[in-house]
């Protein structure tokens, strides 16, 4: 099988992407190649995953008139450039994980009569993601109300990212971030690059968990490592600069985290108890969506940023540490709401197009 995968911009998109393509490689010794712009992160990711990469200008459709016009005529140039890549590398089905990137691919990919096929990550779908249906031959979701934003065949798989989460292999535990391998633990990760704003409403907080009977690991990420120093905090308090999120989350009892697609596949695989605290700084609040469908199933709770408050925010992490048979009810709820063979899944779809 030939594959193109289209995805950038955000690693949300491409986290996903890299985990289909891994899965694709490993079951079917699949022949990949994936179409990026040249200047976000996936046009370094990408090929240090040990991927072909080739690159299609893009943009979003932001601004006044003249900058979507501008968008527009620049997307239609680069299906043209899309084309050609695709007629070289002749794929078998051509896969996009959203991203303004993937419109050109796609519909380069519909004008050469190549098969289609969209995944999309989020509980709210992503602009691109619905104007590029039409030229699709099927979208995969994660969550059951974005069936409500497309119109055509719409199929329930999941995230592949729990893919790379079910065949991490490391040799990361609790005890290498200098923690106890017998006391439970609180794991705080804001995403790879940590969270300016949550970092300083956290910091008054982590200093009140003294005497706990529970651990806290804080991943501020590397750019905010410095604005933490570990003796002004209690000795149950660890921090680190950076997480193997996907290593330690089978022995986390709880995990207080953002509400991106990757997390909440891999929270929802593995059955970790969630406080989503969701960034109001993404397109159509969809962290905040992702985490009310996690909240509905009974796995998660919410804490908007704006409405955080101190000793509420312990209260309900005392109460949650303090209860485990809470925490197993929430973590069967969140297994309930995974998707485990996701990659697999999609990649029996992808087949069943290419033969239709």
């Amino acid at each position: 099988m030939k594959v193109v995968i289209t995805c950038g911009g955000t690693g949300g998109h491409i986290y996903p992407a890299l985990s289909l393509a891994d899965a694709l490689k490993e079951t079917e010794n699949a022949d990949i190649l994936f179409i990026g712009t040249p200047n976000h992160m996936e046009a370094r990711i990408i090929p240090e995953h040990g991927y072909a990469f080739e690159s299609v200008e893009a943009k979003g459709f932001n601004g006044g008139l003249l900058a979507k016009v501008s968008a527009f005529l620049l997307m239609m140039k680069q299906t043209r450039t899309a084309m050609t890549i695709l007629k070289k590398y002749q794929p078998d089905i051509v896969v996009g994980f959203g991203g303004y990137v993937s419109a050109p691919v796609i519909q380069a990919a519909h004008k050469l009569h190549i098969k289609t096929m969209l995944h999309e990550q989020n509980a709210f779908a992503g602009k691109a993601n619905l104007y590029l249906e039409r030229f699709s031959d099927a979208v995969v979701a994660v969550y059951d109300n974005v069936k409500k934003q497309f119109k055509g065949n719409v199929y329930l798989l999941g995230n592949p990212r729990t893919y790379t989460a079910l065949h991490h292999k490391s040799d990361v535990t609790k005890e290498t971030y200098g923690l106890s391998k017998d006391k439970p633990m609180v794991l705080f990760v804001m995403g790879s690059q940590g969270s300016e704003s949550v970092n300083a409403l956290m910091k008054n907080i982590l200093k009140k968990l003294g005497g706990r009977d529970y651990e806290v690991l804080y991943v501020t990420g590397e750019a905010h490592k410095d604005e933490f120093d570990p003796s002004e905090y209690p000795e149950n308090v660890h921090f680190t600069p950076y997480v193997d999120q996907v290593a330690l989350l089978p022995d986390t009892d709880l995990i207080v985290t953002r509400g991106g697609a990757t997390t909440a596949a891999e929270i929802s695989v593995f059955g970790t108890p969630a406080i989503i605290i969701p960034s109001p700084y993404v397109p159509n609040n969809h962290q905040e969506i992702n985490a009310l469908a996690l909240v509905k199933s009974g796995a998660a709770f919410l804490k908007r940023e704006k409405e955080l408050e101190e000793n509420d925010f312990i209260a309900t992490l005392d109460a949650l540490m303090k209860d485990p048979k809470l925490r197993k009810k929430m973590s069967d709820a969140a297994k309930s709401v995974s998707y485990p063979n996701s990659a697999t899944d999609m990649i029996q779809l992808m087949k069943d197009l290419i033969h239709e």
